[in-house]
């Protein structure tokens, strides 16, 4: 599941307190008036030294300079992904060109208005199907990514075939079950 936990993303001891140990995977953002990336970097290293178990945590960092990128993949190797979100809204933004739909998935995304990112297993009718398939019929939320393996997809390929151990993330409103338009 998602959780939200708030700390002093660059204080090791805050991030005990906020139990760190008992997360599957952290995602580190930067913020608006950071300059550069030591502070993601600095927030890396003290969830790293806040942790005690160090093969369980799979680390998400927005990490915008590719010397930075290519210096963590050496340093993390598979503990850590990270994600460039200029590039990543770049190729959204793409997309919502592309895909009938998105630019209304878009406004939810940028909007305030209560929605949250929640993971859900996929459904076993849907196993074997497509991402596509089991998004068009998806009536209770937005489906804009996926979680195999502990490899993110932000808006996979339609003709992605889902397996069972595979998490669908959405924007919803509230933690709900999914409802799904009958199969026919």
């Amino acid at each position: 599941s998602i959780e939200c936990r708030t700390a002093d993303r660059a204080d090791p001891r805050d991030l005990e307190l906020v139990r760190i140990d008992e997360v599957p995977r952290v995602v580190i953002f930067g913020e608006p008036e950071d300059r550069d990336d030591a502070a993601v970097v600095k927030a890396i290293f003290a969830t790293v030294t806040a942790s005690r178990s160090e093969s369980d945590h799979l680390m998400i960092a927005e990490v915008c300079g590719q010397a930075i990128t290519r210096s963590l993949a050496e340093v993390f190797d598979r503990r850590l992904l990270t994600v460039d979100t200029n590039e990543l809204l770049a190729l959204v933004m793409a997309q919502s060109v592309r895909d009938q739909g998105m630019g209304q998935l878009l406004d939810q995304l940028t909007s305030y208005r209560g929605s949250e990112f929640y993971d859900h297993r996929v459904p076993r009718e849907f196993v074997g199907g497509s991402f596509g398939e089991m998004a068009w019929s998806l009536l209770s939320a937005s489906p804009i990514g996926l979680v195999r393996s502990a490899e993110v997809y932000v808006l996979p390929p339609a003709s992605m075939t889902l397996e069972a151990d595979d998490l669908i993330v959405v924007v919803d409103q509230t933690r709900r079950p999914l409802k799904f338009a009958p199969l026919t």
